[in-house]
């Protein structure tokens, strides 16, 4: 067996966790719209807490954007 296959092996044997998922993520294709369309965090927080009944930091709703979703298909 190579070592490459040796660690392939063992990698599959451990119980990875799954990403945490955020509460945004389900408003994902949303925010991206309202970022698109030049709306600022603040605004889209306050949309969020309005429309959606979800309070969430800008930091957070930043962070969403710049890294988690940032290599996602739109």
């Amino acid at each position: 067996m190579t070592l490459s296959q040796e660690l392939y092996d063992q990698l599959n044997q451990l119980d990875l966790k799954k990403a945490r998922r955020s509460k945004v993520d389900q408003f994902q294709r949303e925010i991206i719209f309202l970022r698109q369309n030049k709306l600022t965090y603040s605004k889209i927080k306050s949309w969020l807490k309005k429309e959606k009944n979800l309070d969430i930091s800008i930091s957070q709703l930043a962070h969403c954007v710049n890294v988690r979703w940032k290599n996602e298909a739109y």
